[in-house]
């Protein structure tokens, strides 16, 4: 079978980038269109990521609710 199928846009990446802020970090997972990943990037390289939106998001579970933020990006561009 031919991914992405006719019609679908093109096959997500999810990548892991570390945002640091005061000292403090943490990862966010960002979903990212194949062709908006730079050829060559090599794990631990310095992004920008273009065109970013968060969306919040939350589901219930009987008595427990979860909720959060999920991120995604038209692409990635190598930070100078």
């Amino acid at each position: 079978m031919n991914w992405p199928p006719t019609g679908f846009r093109a096959r997500p990446n999810i990548v892991n980038l570390v945002e640091s802020l005061d000292g403090r970090a943490q990862v966010i997972k960002v979903t990212i269109p194949e062709s908006g990943v730079p050829e060559g990037l090599a794990p631990g390289s310095a992004v920008k990521p273009l065109g970013m939106i968060a969306s919040p998001w939350a589901n219930s579970f009987g008595d427990q609710v979860n909720s959060g933020l999920s991120y995604r990006a038209e692409g990635l561009e190598v930070a100078k």
